[in-house]
């Protein structure tokens, strides 16, 4: 089981939208103002809550809320899933009545970062990006075992 810790942290980027619209980042699966993140299962999970379900049906069903999801970064999550279960991040803003994505961020379950994709329209996307990182990510866990 994976225990995540729950506090909240505000990152400071150069985007000013986004830094006025964003009141949490948290690691681990969240809904914020501007986040969204959830565990996106492996492809071979086939078990959830005593029920069977065909192979990558879970890992399907679990990307369902990212219906936006840019089609670069929808294949790089099917390929990483066949080996393991994911942390799915999407960073966005709004402006002028629609919803800009400035990108997405996965990581292992215990939060290695694996990949992050900048989708934004513009350099302060990466900002964002950057800014999040050391929120989401785990860079002081020791993985050599």
């Amino acid at each position: 089981m994976i225990v995540y810790l729950v506090y909240c942290r505000v990152p400071e980027s150069k985007h000013r939208t986004f830094d006025a619209q964003t009141s949490c980042i948290r690691f681990g699966e969240a809904t914020e103002a501007t986040q969204l993140s959830r565990r996106i299962s492996a492809t071979w999970e086939v078990k959830r809550d005593g029920k069977s379900y065909p192979v990558g049906f879970l890992r399907d069903n679990d990307l369902n809320d990212f219906w936006e999801m840019a089609p670069h970064v929808r294949s790089f999550v099917d390929g990483i899933t066949i080996i393991q279960p994911v942390i799915l991040y999407e960073f966005w803003h709004n402006e002028k009545g629609r919803g800009i994505t400035d990108g997405y961020v996965i990581t292992s379950e215990n939060g290695r970062l694996l990949q992050y994709f900048v989708t934004g329209p513009t350099f302060k996307s990466r900002s964002v990006i950057d800014s999040v990182l050391p929120i989401v990510t785990r860079q002081d866990i020791d993985f050599s075992l």
